[in-house]
């Protein structure tokens, strides 16, 4: 019993914020990066998020093609927006909507 006993406290103090030992993280170890996600997936988590992205001009909702328009405005784009949009691919409009992902461009 006492060698469970002495076993499980062992095993406690090891745990990070246990007030176990811990080891120390080499200062001179690099940091591993995180890959960049990949944009198709990107695109398809936001076009779920916001169905809307995948639709005509004619039919988003006034605050869908004035969010648009802010988009396009941001870009230095003030006119043609309904032509601009009908014609983008859906990876353009993520982009132009939110901007390029963390770890891309």
């Amino acid at each position: 019993m006492r060698g469970m006993i002495g076993m499980a406290a062992l095993l406690l103090a090891a745990l990070p914020g246990a007030g176990g030992a811990t080891p120390a993280r080499d200062a001179a170890a690099p940091v591993l990066a995180q890959p960049a996600p990949d944009p198709m997936l990107r695109t398809r988590a936001l076009m779920r998020e916001f169905p809307w992205i995948s639709r005509f001009w004619a039919e988003l909702a006034g605050a869908e093609q004035a969010r648009a328009q802010r988009a396009f405005r941001r870009r230095g784009v003030t006119e043609g927006f309904a032509e601009r949009w009908d014609a983008m691919g859906l990876q353009d409009r993520v982009l132009l909507l939110f901007g390029p992902g963390r770890g891309q461009g």
